[in-house]
């Protein structure tokens, strides 16, 4: 949601619990509880998106996050074990491949994060015939392979989740959309009928319906404003 979006939004629930607070007087015009009620229901459906887009973004980042460290501690136990095995042997191609530190792990793109990991995998499954030697064993490998393999998953993750942000964002924005009309085409035109019969209702309506940009605390000017 962008900050106009947001900036709207609030002001739909502002209105909205105006006319809760209110709502002896605006039962009194069956047109226009109809159109809040409607108005109250795209309100809803505006929240339920916008908190579905920011779950998926969270949820994404969390899990990428634990599994990179699971990954990084296990890489870096495997490769360690390797290298001491390839120092023990005079081994300086795999001492050479095995030289991984923590911030040699992390720093850098996905991409070569998967690469690092990857290849410690494979280092160490060329080397099963010497797990006893190297204090390795096939379990710890698997697991490590799975970790990797869920990981790739993830990290494929954010590219879906753009994908359905772009759907959910048009969506939000047709949401926004209907409301800010039945506000202009509805209510501001019905709240008219309320000038003489409730008129301090009215004032607080027309209040009420000034979208209030938090960035600047001034009265947003546009062509929402109601009737007067």
């Amino acid at each position: 949601m962008n900050k106009d979006q947001n900036n709207t939004q609030r002001m739909i629930k502002v209105v909205l619990s105006l006319c809760i607070e209110n709502l002896a007087t605006v039962n009194t015009n069956a047109p226009f509880l109809a159109a809040m009620n409607e108005l109250s229901a795209l309100s809803e459906d505006i929240d339920v998106i916008h908190t579905k887009q920011t779950a998926n973004n969270k949820g994404v980042t969390a899990t990428k996050k634990h599994l990179q460290l699971e990954l990084v501690n296990t890489g870096l136990g495997i490769s360690g074990a390797l290298f001491a095995y390839a120092t023990r042997n005079n081994n300086q191609t795999l001492q050479e491949k095995m030289k991984f530190s923590r911030s040699k792990l992390t720093s850098g793109p996905q991409a070569r994060f998967i690469s690092y990991v990857t290849s410690i995998l494979n280092e160490a499954k060329a080397h099963v015939a010497h797990f006893e030697e190297i204090a390795l064993s096939e379990n710890q490998l698997n697991h490590f392979e799975e970790k990797i393999n869920e990981y790739k998953v993830i990290y494929s993750k954010p590219r879906e989740v753009a994908v359905n942000e772009t759907k959910e964002t048009k969506n939000l924005a047709a949401k926004i959309e209907q409301a800010k009309e039945i506000l202009k085409n509805q209510m501001d035109k019905l709240a008219l009928q309320f000038k003489v019969s409730s008129p301090t209702f009215f004032s607080a309506y027309q209040q009420a319906r000034k979208i209030e940009d938090r960035g600047n605390h001034l009265p947003k000017k546009g062509n929402d404003s109601p009737a007067q």
